[in-house]
């Protein structure tokens, strides 16, 4: 039952490739500043065939938090086959100090035209790409972000005939970023796989907030088992949990550990 589960929840996700775009590939998927640190890297791979101007910058959900981060150098040229490492710098002040504060960060790409396409018609190309940054204060534990999925909890309930809500709690100092969330039924025959609904829109929790997540069309599950999720762990990578569901609320929650055949 746990490989269909975890079989039908990995087909929901999608993966797009940056390198098919962009002239710029980067090493890492998100950017985190751990406690007692005030900055981190992030490295920058030119294509073997292309030069690029490269323009970094921080975003933010709190603006008021992301201003008081910056990134350098906020502009370069990252000629052809080369590498460049960008530095992600906390400013000393005005972040929370009791969670992590989460940001954007912004790397756009432009590829001029070669010489001698200039004045033909030709035009520059730019690709962005967005990826998440963190930032952990002191006060937080290192390795406590790992932890933070097994924290969660979940309550199910039925809104009218084929519709379900998900209310998720995260008691953590932590963001929990998602791929994939699925809702498990009972099986009405024996023979029968469990039915599941996956939901791959909800992106992440806030620390030491709730979020309710609506799930339409599920039309054939009578009775809420259980609940799948997808995170995305600090190093870009997925990592599958499984949470009982008995009235309605979750009781014990654990890691899937996946076979390696």
């Amino acid at each position: 039952m746990k490989k269909y589960i975890l079989t039908s929840i990995l087909l929901y996700l999608y993966c797009i490739s940056w390198s098919a775009f962009s002239a710029v590939i980067l090493q890492k998927t998100r950017v985190i500043i751990e406690p007692d640190c005030k900055e981190a890297e992030l490295v920058l791979d030119a294509q073997k065939n292309v030069s690029s101007l490269v323009q970094s910058w921080v975003t933010g959900p709190d603006e008021s938090v992301a201003s008081h981060f910056t990134i350098t150098p906020a502009m370069s040229l990252l000629k052809a086959g080369q590498s460049q490492s960008l530095r992600l710098i906390y400013q000393g002040e005005g972040a929370p100090k009791d969670r992590e504060s989460l940001l954007y960060i912004n790397i756009q790409d432009s590829v001029a035209v070669s010489d001698d396409m200039q004045g033909k018609n030709a035009i520059n190309s730019s690709f962005l790409q967005v990826i998440k940054g963190f930032y952990r204060p002191k006060s937080l534990p290192l390795e406590g972000a790992a932890a933070a999925p097994l924290a969660l909890k979940w309550e199910v309930k039925r809104q009218g005939t084929n519709k379900f809500m998900l209310k998720l709690t995260n008691p953590t100092p932590y963001h929990v970023v998602f791929s994939g969330i699925s809702l498990v039924g009972g099986k009405k025959k024996l023979d029968e796989k469990p039915h599941s609904f996956v939901d791959t829109k909800f992106d992440y929790i806030k620390p030491y907030s709730i979020s309710e997540i609506k799930l339409s069309g599920v039309y054939e599950i009578n009775k809420a088992e259980k609940v799948v999720y997808i995170i995305v762990n600090d190093y870009g990578m997925a990592e599958a949990y499984i949470a009982e569901i008995k009235e309605g609320k979750s009781t014990k929650i654990k890691r899937i550990i996946r076979d390696k055949k």
